[in-house]
């Protein structure tokens, strides 16, 4: 364990993820098509390597977890208080030159944290029951790539490099690029919580008006 908390290790491991990429997806895109979502596949040709079946909830939570499971784990446990900070000092938020100031790197692990409780908690909790059960092989695969997300995600912004601090007011072009920046974060995740709600009104709609085959739509909506 101790050798991957180290800055030579999660370069490696950045660079090897970012590689490995490239064959997996000409895999899963034109050799093996994974049975999920809208490539569920018919009984008589689900192919038994995938294994059994997991209920779609406690599927999403399991292969979503690692990634708050990392951000918690590196920011209790393995912070550098120097690139956590602010400034000169060790605290997060500091009042200097007449500007506030905070930590970009807490920022972005907080922003992260908030994106996966959306998709690791709330977004499951939500899910229509009858969703489409989910492969064991699909289910640990995912879970690979979250470790993998997670750890590179959370030990960089703890651990590697310490970004310039936000301030308020902004103190250069780049500092309200950030700004600018985390207003596109909280638009985009508005926007990616109301098409989830839009996919399950469709599904909802389906169902009441007794038809219940898995059919997928194209939503007619602005988001």
């Amino acid at each position: 364990m101790k050798a991957l908390l180290t800055e030579e290790s999660h370069a490696f491991i950045s660079k090897l993820f970012l590689l490995l990429s490239i064959p997996t997806y000409m895999i899963t895109r034109y050799v093996i098509v994974a049975p999920f979502g809208r490539h569920v596949q018919d009984s008589k040709k689900y192919r038994w390597w995938f294994g059994p079946q997991l209920d779609a909830k406690l599927s999403w939570f399991i292969f979503e977890s690692p990634n708050l499971i990392w951000s918690w784990y590196c920011y209790c446990y393995l912070r550098d208080s120097e690139i956590m900070s602010s400034g000169s000092d060790a605290a997060i938020i500091s009042y200097d030159n007449n500007q506030l100031q905070l930590s970009s790197n807490t920022m972005l692990l907080a922003l992260f944290t908030l994106h996966y409780i959306n998709r690791a908690i709330i977004y499951p909790l939500r899910m229509n029951s009858n969703s489409h059960r989910v492969p064991l092989l699909v289910t640990a695969s995912a879970c690979i790539v979250t470790i993998l997300n997670g750890y590179i995600q959370s030990f960089h912004l703890v651990r590697v490099h310490k970004l310039t601090p936000l301030t308020l007011p902004p103190s250069s072009w780049i500092n309200l690029q950030s700004w600018l920046g985390i207003l596109v974060f909280f638009v985009g995740m508005t926007i990616n919580i109301t098409a989830d709600g839009v996919l399950r009104n469709l599904r909802r709609q389906r169902n009441s008006d007794g038809n219940n085959q898995k059919t997928y739509y194209i939503p007619q909506h602005p988001l």
